[in-house]
């Protein structure tokens, strides 16, 4: 049985999460506006590290919740009160392989809405609004020479 620290290791060490807007109405996002962010998960693993364990991960998805500055325009494949799940195209994940999908949002409120002034929003924290949490889900094998893989469910947390 692998521990929660070693599976934490691998996890930090090999699968890598990324997301970026790649898509929005104006210069800025306003309330009530579309816009879209690109969610891209790597497989770090070295494949010719000599000694090293090739990690595979398969049924790679992720689930996200919504905050209250934003809502999911995109359907996922089931909702529950802790997210919405949405799989990645490409289900498994090789050493130095990666996937992206694109996940639709709507703009609900910005920190003005709260009572922030304008100027400490922009200057104190820099006008961002959370728009979700999300949670990478993933098996991984660990598959060393030819003995038997190794298989474990993880989750990664965004915060």
């Amino acid at each position: 049985m692998t521990s929660f620290a070693a599976t934490q290791h691998i996890l930090d060490t090999y699968l890598y999460l990324t997301w970026e807007i790649v898509s929005k109405e104006g210069s800025q996002i306003n309330v009530n506006e579309a816009f879209t962010v690109r969610f891209t998960i790597e497989n770090k693993a070295d494949r010719d590290a000599l000694g090293s364990p090739h990690l595979i991960f398969e049924n790679v998805h992720l689930r996200i919740k919504p905050t209250d500055y934003a809502s999911l325009i995109t359907r996922g494949t089931r909702t529950t009160t802790r997210g919405t799940v949405f799989p990645f195209p490409q289900q498994t994940l090789h050493a130095t392989q990666s996937t992206s999908m694109d996940i639709e949002f709507k703009a609900e409120r910005n920190m003005a809405d709260e009572g922030w002034w304008p100027w400490v929003v922009d200057q104190t924290l820099g006008g961002l609004e959370k728009i979700a949490d999300v949670r990478i889900y993933a098996d991984f094998r660990a598959v060393e020479g030819k003995t038997d893989p190794k298989s474990l469910n993880v989750e990664i947390d965004s915060d």
